[in-house]
C-alpha cells in the first residue's frame, strides 16, 4: 500500500472487517480505501462523502452491513482525515498545566516546528511550500496564512480513541472502547445537544458490548431532580449503560450537562499532580474546572498585583491557548462521534476551531504588542480573572473544604487519614475517596454504580442522607435495597434490552407487580370458570335442540356462541370503567373484547442447599468464653471478652462498623486464631463452613475455569453433579466449563464461592458480606435458601434487608399477606415444618472489641446510628 490507510480501518468495527476476510473481499476493501485517501486526501466535501460510500457500500453490504451503518463508516473515515494538526499542536498537548501559563521566555521556546504554527492545513491538491512564511514586522500579530503551510495530521492513535476519549478522567475504562451506542437523534434533531434542558429524553437507542446487545430500541429518559434506582439482573447490562451516558458516549446528550460517574474519579490527576498530596486536597482536587478557576484566579491575582505588563501579557496568551486547546480536544471528539448532517457540522466546526488554535499558539510564540480589540493587558486579564471568579462563586469554593471533610468524616475517613498522603492509602480506602470526589462536585446527572460497596452501616447511613438531599438528578444502582429505596424515588428497570420505568422505589415495585399479576390471573380463572358455565349451557341447549328439532332455538344456541366467540373479555377497562370498543381497544383485533394479559416475567432465580446429617449426640455447634484476641506486638486486645453460643439450626448476626474486629472474631471461631485468653469450644462432630469477604479477590486472580476449581477442591464430586450443583447457583454451560474465573463477573464469583462453601452442607455456614455484588433477584434466592436450610447460620454484613431477612426471619416486604401464605406451602401443597418451626436469630453490634447483644435487632442499630449522624 503506498498510504496508510490504518486510520481508516480503525474507524470499521472488528466484526466487519473478520466478515470480509472470510468472504474474501478484504483486498478489495483496503483498495477501495487505499484509492480514496489517494484521490482525495483531506477533502471532506459532500462529493468526497458520496464517492467514499459508493466505494464501500458494495463490500460492506456483502459483510452484512445495512445502509446506515456504510453511512457511518464512511462519515468516521472522513473524520479521520479532517483533523490535521500541526506537530507543534502535538508538543502544545503534551505540555502540563503549569506549563501553559508559564511566561514569555517559556512560551517562546516551543521547539522549532511550534514556529511553524502559523499555518493551518495544506490545500487539497497536495502542493505544499515546506517553507513557513515569516512573520511581518507589524504591532499586530500575523494571521496565519492558509496556504504554503506544513502541518502534520493527528495519529492514527488519537483518532481512534477520540470515539470513546474520557470527559472526566485520563486514565478511561478499557471497557469504553468496546461500547458501541446509537440513538434515533444520531441523525435527526440537530440542535439537541445544544439545549439548556437539564433532562435526557432519547428513542431508539442501541447499546452494545463487544458486539453483545445490552439495549435495543429502548427509551432512555431521565427527568430533572429526580433521583432514580436502576435494576436488573447481574449481566443485563447496569454498569454498561451507566458507562456510555457518563462518557457521553450516546449520541443526543446535550453538550450542556455535567455528567458524574463515581467510578471514573479515581483521583488520578489530582495524585499525580503531587506524590505527597493529602486525601483532603486530592479529593478538593479532583474536581478539574474548580481547580483550574482556582490556580487561574491565583495566577492572574498574581501578575496584576506586580503589575508588570509582559508578564500579564505573557499569562493571559498562555491561558487563552489552554482554553483553545480545550476547545480543541471537545471539537476533535464530536467530529469523529458524531455522524450524518450533524456530523457535517462538526467537522465543519472542527476546521473553525484548528484555525482558531493554531492563530492563539502563533500569538503565543510571537506575543502581539497589543492585545485583540486595542485592549491593554491588563484590562484583558482583569476580564479573565472575573469569569475565574464567577465560576468559583457558582460552584461555591469558600466552603469546598468544610464540605470535603465533612463527607471524608462520613464515609469513616479519621483526621490523621484525612491528613495522610493519598498514596498511602489501600484501594478499599482509595475508593471511599473517589466516591467523595463525587459527592463533592456538583453535577446535573451524578451516577453511582454500588456506591455503598464494602462501606459499613454509618457510611452507608451517611451517603443515604446525602444522596437523598442531591437537588439534581441521580442515577444509583446498588445491592443494598433498603439504601435503594431510601435514594429512589422512581426505578428504571432494564430487561429483556428494555427500558422500563415506575414511580417509586424497588420493594413498592415488586408489590405492585406481584398485586398486578395475582390480580390478574384470579381475573383469568374467574374468567375461564365462566367460560366454561356459558360452554356447557350451549352445549346442553344444542343438544336439546337436536333432540327436539326446535330451529329458533338452535339459532338462538348459535347466536350465543358467536357473541361467545366475538365479544368475550373483560367487561370492564384497566381504570374500572365500563368497557368501550372504540376507546379501549383501538385497531384491528380478532375479537370485540379485551383479553387478561399477564405479562411473562423473568425465570425466577432459585437455590438449593441439601440439609446437614444430624448430629450423633446434642451440644453446641460453637461456645466462646470470655474470649480475649490480641495480635503479637499489639498492646492492645482486638477482641475483649467475647462471649458467644450457636446451637444447632440457630441464627446469629454480627454488625459492627468496619476495622473493630469482626474479621478477628470469625478466624478465632473456626480455629485460625487462638484466643491470648478465655476458651472457645467446637462441636467435635460438626463442620463448619465459611465463607470470607476476600474469596472474590483470590478468585479473580485464577486462569482455571469455575467448573475445574470445583472439581479440583471437591473430586469426588462427579462432573455431572459439579455442573448441576454449580447450574442451580447460576454458572452454568460455558460460564463454568469455558471462561476463566478471571472473565466472571462479581456476581458469578460470589456464586462459586458460596458453591464451595455449601456443597458440603456444613452444620455451621458462616457468610462474610456474601450479598455484595449479587442482584436483588438472587439475593432473594439465596434468603429464600438460607431461610429454607436446617444447619446454622452465621451472617456478617452490614447490610440490614439481609440480616432482617436471614437472621430476624422477617417477611418479605414486597409481598402481601395472602402471597406469603401461599410461598409457604411448598409445590406438593404441604406447609413447610422446618421453616415454620424456626424462631427468629440474634444480632449482636461487635464495636471496639466488644460483642453486645442488641434486643432491638439490626432496627436498633440502624437507630443508634441515624441518632449520632442526625447530632453530628
Amino acid at each position: 500500500m503506498t498510504r496508510d490507510i490504518q486510520p481508516y480501518l480503525a474507524t470499521i468495527p472488528k466484526t466487519v472487517i473478520d466478515t470480509a476476510k472470510a468472504l474474501k473481499t478484504y483486498p478489495k476493501l483496503e483498495k477501495a480505501l487505499e484509492e480514496h485517501a489517494t484521490s482525495f486526501g483531506g477533502d471532506m466535501s459532500e462529493a468526497a462523502r458520496t464517492e467514499l460510500e459508493k466505494r464501500l457500500r458494495p463490500i460492506l453490504t456483502d459483510a452484512g452491513v445495512g445502509k446506515k451503518v456504510v453511512l457511518e463508516i464512511a462519515d468516521a473515515c472522513l473524520a479521520v482525515r479532517v483533523t490535521p494538526l500541526s506537530s507543534a499542536a502535538d508538543a502544545v498537548e503534551g505540555k502540563s498545566d503549569n506549563e501553559m501559563r508559564s511566561s514569555a521566555s517559556s512560551s517562546r521556546n516551543i521547539d522549532t516546528t511550534s514556529s511553524a504554527a502559523a499555518s493551518t492545513s495544506a490545500t487539497s491538491n497536495g502542493n505544499a511550500d515546506s517553507t513557513p512564511k515569516k512573520p511581518k514586522k507589524t504591532d499586530r500579530p500575523t494571521k496565519p496564512s492558509t496556504k504554503n503551510s506544513t502541518t502534520t495530521t493527528t495519529s492514527a492513535d488519537d483518532l481512534s480513541s477520540a470515539v470513546s476519549s474520557n470527559l472526566h478522567m485520563d486514565n478511561a475504562d478499557p471497557k469504553v472502547r468496546l461500547i458501541s451506542a446509537l440513538s434515533q437523534e444520531s441523525r435527526f434533531h440537530l440542535d439537541c445537544t445544544d439545549t439548556g434542558s437539564l433532562e435526557i429524553d432519547l428513542k431508539s437507542v442501541t447499546l452494545t458490548l463487544a458486539g453483545r446487545d445490552l439495549l435495543s430500541d429502548a427509551h432512555l429518559r431521565l427527568k430533572a431532580s429526580t433521583h432514580y434506582g436502576l435494576v436488573g439482573r447481574n449481566g443485563t447490562g447496569k454498569s454498561t449503560l451507566l458507562t456510555a451516558i457518563g462518557e457521553k458516549l450516546i449520541p443526543g446528550l446535550p453538550r450542556t450537562l455535567k455528567i458524574l460517574y463515581v467510578n471514573q474519579l479515581t483521583n488520578t490527576r489530582a495524585a499525580e499532580d503531587d506524590l505527597h498530596a493529602s486525601v483532603l486536597s486530592v479529593v478538593i482536587r479532583s474536581d478539574a474546572e474548580r481547580s483550574r478557576a482556582v490556580d487561574e484566579t491565583k495566577l492572574l491575582s498574581r501578575v496584576l498585583e506586580d503589575g508588570e505588563e509582559e508578564k500579564i501579557r505573557d499569562v493571559v496568551l498562555g491561558l487563552k491557548l489552554e482554553r483553545a486547546r480545550e476547545r480543541l480536544r471537545e471539537a476533535r471528539k464530536l467530529a469523529v462521534k458524531w455522524s450524518g448532517a450533524r456530523g457535517l457540522g462538526a467537522r465543519k466546526d472542527l476546521l473553525v476551531t484548528e484555525k482558531e488554535f493554531e492563530l492563539t499558539q502563533y500569538q503565543a510564540s510571537h506575543p502581539p504588542s497589543i492585545s485583540d480589540g486595542g485592549e491593554g493587558w491588563s484590562f484583558q486579564a482583569g476580564k479573565l480573572l472575573l469569569e475565574s471568579q464567577a465560576l468559583l462563586d457558582e460552584v461555591d469554593a469558600v466552603s469546598t473544604e468544610a464540605r470535603a471533610q465533612k463527607i471524608l468524616h462520613g464515609l469513616g475517613f479519621s483526621n490523621e487519614r484525612i491528613k495522610a498522603p493519598y498514596s498511602s492509602l489501600s484501594g478499599g480506602w482509595r475508593s471511599r475517596a473517589s466516591l467523595a470526589s463525587a459527592l463533592l462536585q456538583p453535577a446535573h446527572i451524578l451516577l453511582l454504580d454500588e456506591p455503598v460497596n464494602y462501606l459499613d452501616l454509618p457510611a452507608v447511613l451517611f451517603v443515604q442522607q446525602f444522596v437523598s438531599s442531591i437537588p439534581h438528578t441521580v442515577v444509583t444502582v446498588s445491592h443494598d435495597r433498603e439504601f435503594l429505596d431510601s435514594v429512589s424515588s422512581s426505578l428504571i428497570i432494564l430487561r429483556n434490552e428494555k427500558l422500563t420505568y415506575f414511580d417509586g422505589n424497588l420493594t413498592t415495585y415488586e408489590r405492585e407487580s406481584r398485586q398486578t399479576r395475582l390480580h390478574k390471573l384470579r381475573q383469568q380463572e374467574v374468567l375461564a370458570k365462566k367460560k366454561a358455565a356459558v360452554q356447557k349451557s350451549i352445549a346442553d341447549a344444542v343438544k336439546s335442540a337436536k333432540k327436539s328439532g326446535d330451529d329458533n332455538k338452535m339459532r338462538m344456541v348459535k347466536s350465543r356462541q358467536k357473541k361467545l366467540d366475538e365479544r368475550w373479555g373483560l367487561e370492564v377497562n384497566s381504570k374500572g370503567h365500563r368497557f368501550k370498543l372504540n376507546r379501549d381497544l383501538g385497531g384491528y383485533h380478532l375479537t370485540s373484547r379485551g383479553g387478561v394479559e399477564v405479562e411473562e416475567g423473568e425465570e425466577r432465580v432459585r437455590f438449593s442447599f441439601a440439609d446437614p446429617e444430624e448430629l450423633r449426640f446434642p451440644g453446641n455447634l460453637v461456645h466462646l468464653d470470655e474470649v480475649r484476641v490480641r495480635y503479637e506486638g499489639q498492646r492492645e486486645d482486638v477482641i475483649r471478652g467475647a462471649r458467644l453460643t450457636i446451637g444447632p439450626g440457630e441464627r446469629v448476626g454480627i454488625v459492627g462498623p468496619n476495622g473493630h474486629g469482626k474479621t478477628t472474631l470469625m478466624n478465632a471461631i473456626v480455629g485460625k486464631l487462638t484466643p491470648t485468653k478465655g476458651t472457645v469450644e467446637r462441636h467435635p462432630r460438626a463442620s463448619i463452613g465459611i465463607y470470607m469477604q476476600h474469596t472474590l479477590e483470590l478468585h479473580s486472580t485464577q486462569q482455571t475455569t469455575a467448573l475445574s476449581h470445583f472439581m479440583e477442591k471437591f473430586p469426588d464430586a462427579g462432573d455431572s453433579n459439579a455442573r448441576s450443583f454449580l447450574g442451580q447457583l447460576g454458572l452454568k454451560g460455558r460460564t463454568a466449563d469455558t471462561i476463566p474465573l478471571t472473565g466472571l463477573s462479581g456476581g458469578q464469583l460470589v456464586r462459586l464461592g458460596l458453591a464451595e462453601v455449601m456443597w458440603t452442607s456444613p452444620d455451621l455456614v458462616i457468610l462474610d458480606e456474601v450479598t455484595t455484588h449479587l442482584d436483588s433477584d438472587t439475593i432473594d434466592a439465596l434468603i429464600d435458601a438460607l431461610q429454607h436450610y436446617a444447619g446454622a447460620v452465621l451472617l456478617v454484613s452490614h447490610d440490614r434487608y439481609a440480616v432482617k431477612r436471614i437472621i430476624e426471619l422477617a417477611p418479605d416486604p414486597a409481598a402481601d399477606d395472602d402471597e406469603v401464605a401461599e410461598e409457604e406451602v411448598e409445590e406438593d401443597g404441604e406447609m413447610d415444618v422446618r421453616k415454620a418451626a424456626k424462631e427468629p436469630g440474634r444480632v449482636y453490634l461487635l464495636q471496639d472489641g466488644t460483642l453486645n447483644k442488641l434486643e432491638g435487632g439490626m432496627d436498633q442499630y440502624t437507630h443508634s446510628v441515624m441518632k449520632r449522624l442526625d447530632a453530628a
